[in-house]
């Protein structure tokens, strides 16, 4: 895990996203550096000086500035069909074959998504209930839904792992006032537990 991926905006300013890769983030908001110093400690650098602080006093004040979203930049690409990988004349698996992405703004409002495109082109519009799969990354979040469509999306302006948070909430409580339970991951695909077992 990336230290972006625990710290999606800036827990001192609130700037989203922060910038930076492995154990290392920058805010382009405040200036603020954050490295990793050990499992629990990271060494904070800005206007105050360079001290190190517990992980867990800055993700409090990430839960304090809260990780909702609304809108936001995105690049959309659609996949169209899957492409084999392979290695060492075998099959490892299969990859999504994805064209030119389109510009645009994303909106969750509600249970659903809608993607607008820059230029001309109708409004889209994403049923959260239809969603199968939901997985982020560093960089982007790719969506699955029931009907076979795979979204990749890639943000201008705010941290994927915002919107992958914001996304499995909506669905969680989408889900439970529908009946059909508490969500235990969603992915390879969304599931919940099986009480079967039990």
């Amino acid at each position: 895990m990336s230290l972006i991926d625990l710290l999606p905006l800036c827990p001192l300013c609130g700037h989203d996203p922060l910038q930076g890769s492995g154990a290392r983030a920058h805010c382009s908001g405040c200036n603020a550096s954050f490295d990793v110093a050990s499992r629990a400690r990271i060494r904070v650098r800005d206007r105050e000086g360079d001290r190190l602080v517990e992980a867990a006093d800055l993700l409090d004040r990430l839960d304090e500035r809260g990780l909702d979203v609304q809108e936001s930049g995105v690049t959309l690409a659609r996949a169209e069909g899957e492409a084999p990988v392979h290695f060492g004349g075998q099959v490892l698996g299969f990859r999504e074959i994805l064209p030119e992405a389109v510009e645009g703004t994303l909106r969750l409002d509600g249970e659903e998504l809608f993607f607008e495109p820059a230029a001309e082109g109708a409004v889209e519009v994403f049923r959260l209930e239809a969603l199968r799969a939901l997985q982020g990354a560093s960089s982007s979040l790719q969506l699955s839904f029931v009907d076979g469509t795979v979204l990749l999306l890639r943000f201008a302006d705010a941290s994927p792992r915002r919107w992958e948070v914001a996304l499995q909430e909506a669905v969680r409580a989408l889900w439970q006032s529908k009946g059909r339970g508490l969500i235990e991951e969603f992915q390879p695909w969304i599931r919940i537990p099986d009480r079967r077992a039990e």
